[in-house]
Formats: C-alpha cells, sequence, structure tokens
C-alpha cells in the first residue's frame, strides 16, 4: 500500500505547489517636457549696382534691408555692419573683380554720414509686429570711366546681440 500512497503524495504535493493568479498594480513615472527657445533670424537683402554708368551724378546707387525676425517680442537691437572681405580705407569699403577694385560707401537709410568700418546700426521696429525689426542701409558707388570690366562683389559680415522682452 505504501507505492500506491507515493503517486497519491506526489500528484497532491504537485497541486500545492502550482501557485494561484492573482493581479498586481505597479506605479511608474513618465517625465513630460517641452523646450521653448526663443530664436531670430537676421538676414539682409543683397545690395546690387548693377551695371555702374557715367553721367551727371557723382555716384550710382543701390540699397538693401537688413532684418531681424524673431519668435518673441524684444528689445530694439543694434547690428553690427562689418568691413566687408576686402575693407577700403574707412567709411570705404570694396567690391573685387580678380585684381580689380571698386570702392563703396554704406549709409544709413538716405543718411548723409557714410558709415565706418564695423559701425553699429540701430534696428527699428517694422510696423506693428513687435517680433520684426529691420533697417535700410543705401550704398554708394563713384562714377568713373577706369572701372574695368568684371563682376565685383564683397561680402559683409553682420553681427548682432538681441535682448528678448519677458513675457
Amino acid at each position: 500500500m505504501k507505492i500506491l500512497c507515493l503517486p497519491a503524495l506526489v500528484a497532491g504535493s504537485m497541486f500545492f505547489a502550482v501557485p494561484f493568479a492573482h493581479a498586481q498594480t505597479l506605479l511608474g513615472e513618465m517625465r513630460v517636457s517641452a523646450y521653448v527657445g526663443q530664436s531670430c533670424a537676421l538676414s539682409a537683402s543683397p545690395m546690387a549696382f548693377n551695371a555702374l554708368t557715367s553721367g551727371t551724378t557723382d555716384y550710382d546707387t543701390a540699397n538693401a534691408v537688413i532684418t531681424l525676425d524673431c519668435s518673441s517680442p524684444g528689445v530694439p537691437t543694434t547690428v553690427t555692419v562689418g568691413n566687408g572681405v576686402q575693407p577700403g580705407t574707412a567709411p570705404d569699403r570694396q567690391m573685387r573683380s580678380e585684381d580689380n577694385y571698386i570702392p563703396y560707401t554704406l549709409y544709413l537709410d538716405g543718411g548723409s554720414t557714410p558709415l565706418t568700418h564695423d559701425n553699429m546700426v540701430t534696428l527699428t521696429v517694422d510696423g506693428i509686429d513687435p517680433t520684426l525689426f529691420s533697417a535700410t542701409l543705401d550704398g554708394r558707388v563713384p562714377r568713373s570711366e577706369s572701372y574695368l570690366d568684371g563682376v565685383y562683389v564683397d561680402t559683409i559680415t553682420l553681427t548682432t546681440t538681441y535682448t528678448f522682452t519677458p513675457l
């Protein structure tokens, strides 16, 4: 009889060894965040003198608009207008075509005082949008019969520091 009891005992112990299923609740965390970046884009339209001419006036003109477009309102700011790649004798800058140069001078919005090298220009709020600032630069090239044929270019670096208005 002992032999018959052993299988019944093993089967009974297996029944009690199987765990009962029951629900469990676990807690975890999920972090939620966002970044609001106040930013600005500084740009300028090209200043293209086109074909230089000789004539009754002393110079040819062109203009460019500097624009600071921001994501938030801010305090009016200044832009430093660099010297150009090949600066001339201040206040002149120079455009270059191979080994030939043509001088030009920059003025703020039709003014009569030329901008010196690394001159600071104050941008003003453009209309009613408090996130858009601008200034117009006028360029003047003295007329001359001695300019050689070519495509003359220069690149001016614009630099600004902008302060955001707290919301």
